[in-house]
């Protein structure tokens, strides 16, 4: 009896139901999202003059290109960054990113429960 409760206990739990996440396409950043075109937001000759080798604190990467778009259209962030591949001739999103730019930590703190 023991083993065909053990049976039992293992089989109905290896047949777990997973659960399906909201595709990433989903997430937006001032209108944009993943797999979008940044075409759809400037021409080829802006991004051509504006995109740089993707680059942080300790990386620089020539396997991403990114964009920063400032400007009046962005209604949350101050900066966004868009991220694409540089043989990409769609210039299709694999990663977006918003900027806020505080003076200082008071006006942040308050506003990251929000974001």
């Amino acid at each position: 009896m023991k083993k065909l409760s053990t049976y039992l206990f293992l089989i109905l739990f290896s047949f777990q139901t997973s659960s399906w996440a909201d595709d990433i396409s989903d997430f937006e950043i001032e209108g944009m999202s993943i797999g979008d075109s940044l075409l759809d937001y400037m021409s080829e000759t802006k991004i051509n003059a504006l995109k740089e080798p993707f680059n942080d604190e300790y990386i620089v990467s020539h396997e991403f290109y990114s964009v920063s778009i400032q400007g009046v259209k962005l209604k949350t962030y101050d900066e966004v960054h868009f991220y694409f591949k540089p043989d990409d001739k769609k210039f299709y999103a694999h990663s977006i990113s918003g900027y806020i730019d505080f003076k200082n930590i008071n006006d942040c703190l308050p506003n990251q429960i929000k974001f």
